[in-house]
């Protein structure tokens, strides 16, 4: 079943609902005249084409509503190879359709749509140099040197033991940076 013939079976609300109640009125607005469901169907898959209503879980459901019982028979068929029970619209409402999987596969090609490929977003890792705007207290760069020494030794292990709000974290996050540089 193509979506665009699904798209047809759309009422003023669906419609209002797919793409907003303000969106609506402001297209109502600007084509007094002509038959506003119909232009607001075409702002829609050309605001989030049609791949994008198929992934936005909210606008599938609708879609799913728009469904014919046999129709959803076929598309639950498709997907779990066997009858479903109880409730057919919520169980293909409930049903996960993660990115890249064989059931998006299968809900795309039943629309008769291409499967839009996944966008990986890489970005460069940023190094930034920071530098304190305090330094440490005497008994916390004490213990910093120290704790770094027994490091240098063939000892793994070391226990930072200071007084309740003697700064501990700080102390240790010095060390771990001194440590790795």
């Amino acid at each position: 079943m193509k979506l665009e013939k699904l798209l047809s079976r759309c009422d003023e609300e669906t419609i209002q609902f797919l793409i907003g109640k303000d969106a609506f009125r402001f297209i109502q607005l600007l084509n007094k005249q002509d038959s506003v469901v119909t232009h607001v169907k075409d702002v829609l898959v050309e605001l989030y084409s049609l791949e994008g209503l198929l992934l936005d879980k909210s606008k599938r459901n609708e879609l799913i509503d728009l469904l014919r019982i046999k129709e959803v028979e076929e598309l639950l068929k498709r997907l779990s190879k066997g009858t479903a029970k109880g409730d057919m619209y919520l169980s293909l409402k409930k049903k996960s359709f993660r990115r890249g999987s064989r059931d998006e596969g299968i809900l795309f090609g039943y629309f008769e749509t291409q499967v839009p490929p996944i966008e990986e977003i890489i970005s460069p890792p940023r190094t930034e140099e920071v530098v304190g705007t305090y330094t440490l207290f005497p008994h916390q760069r004490t213990a910093s040197k120290e704790i770094l020494e027994k490091l240098k030794d063939d000892s793994c292990r070391v226990l930072l033991h200071m007084p309740t709000g003697s700064g501990k974290t700080r102390t240790a996050m010095h060390v771990i940076a001194d440590y790795l540089m």
